[in-house]
């Protein structure tokens, strides 16, 4: 293997999904067992998981690339495996397997808990940056609004010092004459 880190040597030989388990049944509605329901789900997890793997790695790489190749091998093995559960058990394609929704609790790789908490810490964070950018907007308002002000005191002080060197050099030549 090359020098690959660790986190790319899972995606290049990952666990092995074992085929479908028993015969395909002679009836076309028989119910899946539950093991056949886990195992479709993990297909699906993991069929998820490889879509996203393999668009992360084409805004990288290009479709020639052998990690891009080796992702889309895996892909097809899993739709295979997945659609062999399906021509066996074809309700479970149809079968809505139930997620656990409990604090903590996993959903496709995502932390339900954790991304709800992650949303009330970002809209809290916009409430607060909104509040500083009104802010920010109520300060460069009065800042032009006393624009016209600040200049005619600074003209008006120019003109002062202007007129006090002037009677100052005046003052100096009377003396001195």
């Amino acid at each position: 293997m090359r020098n690959t880190p660790p986190c790319s040597r899972r995606w290049q030989n990952p666990s092995p999904i074992p085929p479908p388990q028993g015969p395909p049944p002679a009836d076309a509605t028989a119910e899946p067992s539950v093991d056949q329901i886990k195992q479709y789900r993990t297909l699906s997890i993991r069929q998820d998981s490889l879509l996203k793997k393999e668009q992360e790695l084409l805004t990288f790489f290009r479709e020639d690339n052998p990690r891009v190749k080796d992702v889309r091998t895996q892909l097809t093995e899993v739709e295979t495996l997945k659609k062999n559960l399906e021509d066996s058990f074809p309700r479970l394609a149809h079968t809505i397997v139930p997620v656990s929704t409990q604090p903590g609790a996993f959903v496709g790789g995502i932390d339900v808990a954790a991304e709800k908490a992650r949303l009330g810490a970002l809209e809290a964070k916009i409430k607060v940056l909104t509040s500083q950018l009104e802010t920010a907007k109520t300060e460069a308002a009065n800042l032009d609004l006393n624009e016209a002000s600040i200049l005619q005191l600074m003209r008006e002080r120019d003109l002062a010092e202007t007129n006090y060197r002037n009677y100052s050099t005046n003052l100096k030549n009377a003396s001195n004459q």
